[in-house]
């Protein structure tokens, strides 16, 4: 029953519906892994399981490993957590090493590339550790510590370090992600608006309560294996997002099937109660009403409100934009898409059915940046970079190549001359496209030009 509402309350919550219409990796990770942990309930409860659970567990742990980066180190946790489980209840051993044996041959062909500098390069990239405001922040507090009194100078480098500071940063982040003010409330807030909807949770307000009761059940069961599984985990499902920074759903995709199977316990044993202390199903009733009519809200502004107030927030370069900038590149020698629209190449390539051949052998990578990532600079006549229009317009050598020019919002381009594209709120522009030449043209005819290149 409260594996059925756990379902339930998946089927019904922002934070699945929302990813999984964006066919994220972590979405396919998640299910992998989720067919993991079912295959270890199942040798966990039953010493005499099937064989084949022991392959889904080695197989689907390692499917989960290919998938999605945050699972490389989370997978290996929970089959520390499976590990000790069987060997402290002395459950069968065996199955479980067979099952680790299955796995480490699947994911050792990704060793190489798990440990290159290109496979540990977004982990660099965005983990806490790269962070250099933790430097800043522990110098601050040493010199301030050591100005009020200098006799303090070794207590001050005990007591503010990387160590403590990276700690109280991750154990922040934790928090953030697994209390209800994150999970039912604010959700991703308004950073990430393409993972989470501005002013909803990751989960209907309502089952913030069974939220708190399905915790208190789980710890009064500690004492059965399963749910000491399941309680660790819970606990250890975000940390590869906490390591990397606030609370982001793609990375903490693991915690969303174990928040579910907490409020479906929540809901389950809160149902047991009622029941016991009374027949009447006004409380039910009310409490299903409610949650539809909840769910219905969060639909409704799914469907309706958040497409015209957000949609431009995931991709910025309008669909309309890149068809009209197709249907004209043959009048031009040169197009130039602004850094405003990181991955401009990739629309091209879309919008535009490019040959995955001719890509592969026209497309310019510059040297890989810190992280080791490489971003196209140019595709044939199409170059992406960080140029304004006066770089282009004031420079001879660029300028007498005919240019197509395709700005961000904030560009200032005149507005006679340009193309703009609007969100589909049609209030606010999201792109401007424009000719150099023409605009050249025109500020040299208005003897405009030394000025506008000074």
């Amino acid at each position: 029953m409260a594996s059925l509402l756990a379902s339930i309350v998946v089927a019904i919550s922002p934070w699945p519906i929302h990813l999984s219409r964006l066919a994220i990796e972590s979405h396919l990770a998640t299910a992998f892994f989720l067919f993991g942990v079912l295959a270890a309930v199942k040798i966990i409860q039953n010493p005499n399981a099937k064989k084949i659970w022991v392959w889904v567990l080695g197989m689907s742990l390692a499917g989960a490993v290919y998938s999605y980066v945050a699972f490389r180190m989370l997978v290996p946790l929970f089959g520390l957590v499976v590990g000790v489980i069987i060997w402290k209840y002395k459950l069968p051993r065996k199955s479980f090493l067979l099952a680790v044996l299955i796995f480490c041959l699947l994911v050792l062909p990704l060793l190489t590339q798990v440990l290159s500098p290109a496979g540990t390069a977004r982990f660099n990239q965005v983990s806490i550790f790269s962070d250099q405001g933790v430097t800043m922040t522990v110098n601050e507090q040493r010199a301030n510590c050591f100005i009020v009194d200098p006799r303090l100078s070794l207590l001050c480098k005990l007591l503010f370090n990387k160590p403590l500071t990276y700690l109280e940063k991750i154990v922040s982040h934790h928090a953030h992600f697994i209390l209800p003010t994150f999970l039912f409330f604010d959700g991703g807030g308004s950073d990430l608006v393409y993972t989470s909807m501005p002013g909803w949770g990751e989960f209907i307000w309502i089952l913030y309560p069974f939220y708190v009761i399905g915790m208190v059940f789980i710890w009064r069961k500690r004492a059965q294996p399963t749910w000491l599984m399941f309680m660790i985990m819970w606990i250890l499902a975000v940390i590869p997002s906490s390591l990397a920074g606030p609370p982001q759903v793609i990375r903490g995709a693991a915690l969303m099937p174990f928040a579910a199977i907490i409020i479906g316990m929540g809901l389950f044993a809160s149902w047991k109660w009622v029941s016991k202390k009374t027949h009447d199903k006004s409380v039910a009733t009310f409490f299903l009403v409610a949650t539809l009519i909840i769910t219905a809200r969060f639909l409704v502004s799914y469907w309706v409100i958040y497409p015209v107030q957000y949609s431009w927030r995931s991709y910025p370069l309008p669909k309309q934009a890149v068809i009209d900038v197709l249907e004209i590149s043959d009048n031009y020698q040169r197009i130039y898409f602004h850094q405003h629209f990181p991955d401009a190449h990739i629309a091209l390539a879309w919008y535009g059915q490019l040959n995955p051949a001719w890509y592969r052998q026209v497309v310019v990578f510059p040297e890989p940046d810190q992280a080791g990532f490489q971003h196209p600079t140019k595709l044939d006549k199409y170059e992406f970079g960080d140029l304004e229009p006066r770089d282009i317009i004031c420079t001879q050598q660029l300028s007498d190549t005919k240019t197509l020019y395709i700005a961000g919002p904030g560009d200032q381009i005149p507005p006679q001359l340009a193309i703009k594209y609007y969100d589909p709120t049609t209030v606010h522009v999201v792109a401007q496209v424009i000719d150099l030449n023409e605009w050249q043209t025109v500020l040299r005819d208005t003897n405009k030009l030394a000025i506008f290149c000074k």
